[in-house]
């Protein structure tokens, strides 16, 4: 799997920051790239460790509105379109523009 997820976010690492997560809670962190490092200043091992779920980088008054919006997209069609903060390792918000697809592992678990 880490190796498919590593094509997928090389892929746009230049344009795009790019994480991947678990949509069943706690909605791990599954992989990020350089781009995504950069603008949240966090590290590959803060983001491996204590930051790795995704209510832990998301502004905490946006993520439940999140997952509900992600939810409610994710009922009608596998994309999904947000906009929500996020807060960056040195207490910053960053407001963001996310764009998903939805995908099913070979062990059944969503990821976005």
């Amino acid at each position: 799997m880490a190796q498919q997820l590593n094509t997928v976010s090389d892929t746009f690492s230049s344009q795009h920051a790019i994480f991947i997560f678990d949509l069943a809670p706690p909605h791990k962190i599954l992989e990020f790239n350089k781009s995504f490092r950069n603008l949240t200043g966090y590290s590959t091992t803060d983001l491996s460790n204590s930051m790795n779920t995704l209510s832990s980088i998301i502004y905490p008054e946006d993520f439940s509105r999140l997952m509900d919006s992600i939810n409610y997209q994710l009922s009608i069609s596998n994309l999904t379109n947000n906009q929500h903060r996020l807060v960056k390792k040195n207490g910053d918000i960053v407001s963001v523009l996310c764009k998903g697809q939805i995908y099913t592992l070979a062990d059944g678990r969503n990821i976005l």
